[in-house]
Parts: structure tokens; C-alpha cells; sequence
């Protein structure tokens, strides 16, 4: 999935950046600007939030099983 997630979002920087590469009016180079940076900080996120999970999910599973499964919701 790793894989998957960073070769579509590397791919679309690189479409972002030859856009803004292209882009001769200073609005369209603006607006091409903001979309790599947007993108760029998405892509950024959706790594950190799966590494996040693989680090948190062992502590997770550890603690559901250690309530024997029942959680009770207040």
C-alpha cells in the first residue's frame, strides 16, 4: 500500500511541477505553486498518519486485548 501511496503522489508532484515548469502567466504559475505545496504537504501527511498507525497499532491491539476485549463507552 506503501508503495502504491508514494508512487501516485510522487507522480502527481511531478505533473504539479511540470505545470508550474509550464505555466507563463504569473497567476497560473501562482495557482500551480499552491497546488504542488498543497500536495506536497498531503502526501507528507499521509505517510506520517501510516507510520503513525504501524507504531500505534501493536500498542492498540495490546490494549483491547488487555480489557479482554470489552471496552466500555462512558
Amino acid at each position: 500500500m506503501l508503495l502504491i501511496v508514494g508512487a501516485a503522489g510522487a507522480l502527481y508532484c511531478v505533473v504539479l511541477g511540470v505545470k508550474f515548469a509550464k505555466a507563463e502567466e504569473p497567476q497560473d504559475r501562482e495557482k500551480a505553486k499552491g497546488a504542488l505545496k498543497i500536495a506536497i504537504i498531503g502526501f507528507v501527511l499521509i505517510f506520517v498518519l501510516i507510520l503513525a498507525l504501524k507504531l500505534l497499532m501493536p500498542i492498540m491491539v495490546n490494549w483491547v486485548n488487555s480489557n479482554g476485549g470489552n471496552i466500555a463507552l462512558h
